[in-house]
């Protein structure tokens, strides 16, 4: 399973490998960097569907799938203009557009996940046009993660169980059903 403090680690080890390449001072300037490349004709391999109160945590998995060569759509990276405190039309409108072009979703469900006004929608609508979702718990301690009803639907992303390995598995049943790139590629 993945944990807050593993992933906040990651995001600060990207944050200085991006830093001295980059030569800004903070993660938030290479965030406004990032946002003023973005193209919108762009496609991803994942759409990142996450609680932003978690946003230290993500930009830290965002780094573990990038390290496996996969793109990912974080929508305040990728698209820093978007309302995420108020549902609106213009939001629903422009993320239809970026889950259309992205090949799965991982639902990042951690114990801000019931607070987010915008993850059940999504999670609802990739699955309804792409049928290509995981879900990836986070734990703040590492212990057993216990799905909501809904969420049993879906297979589980989580690290390989072997700390060496750099992989990102899918599991269901109890089964692996691939590393992440298998997964996106099967039908």
């Amino acid at each position: 399973m993945f944990t807050a403090s593993a992933l906040k680690q990651a995001g600060r080890t990207l944050f200085e490998a991006r830093r001295s390449t980059t030569m800004e001072s903070s993660p938030s300037a290479i965030l406004a960097k990032d946002a003023k490349a973005f193209n919108s004709l762009k496609s991803y391999d994942i759409f990142l569907s996450h609680s932003v109160k978690d946003g230290e945590i993500i930009y830290g998995l965002k780094g573990e799938l990038e390290k496996q060569k996969l793109t990912v759509y974080v929508d305040w990276i990728e698209d820093p203009q978007l309302s995420r405190e108020n549902v609106n039309k213009g939001t629903a409108r422009t993320l239809k557009e970026r889950m259309k072009v992205c090949r799965g979703l991982l639902y990042a469900t951690s114990q801000n996940t019931q607070d987010s006004r915008w993850m059940p929608w999504e999670l609802g609508y990739f699955d309804g046009i792409k049928n290509k979702v995981a879900i990836c718990p986070i734990s703040e301690s590492g212990t057993t993660f216990t799905k909501s009803e809904y969420l049993q639907l879906y297979p589980k992303a989580e690290p390989h169980p072997d700390p060496k390995e750099n992989y990102i598995w899918i599991w269901e049943d109890g089964k692996i059903l691939g590393d992440i790139r298998t997964w996106l590629n099967t039908n």
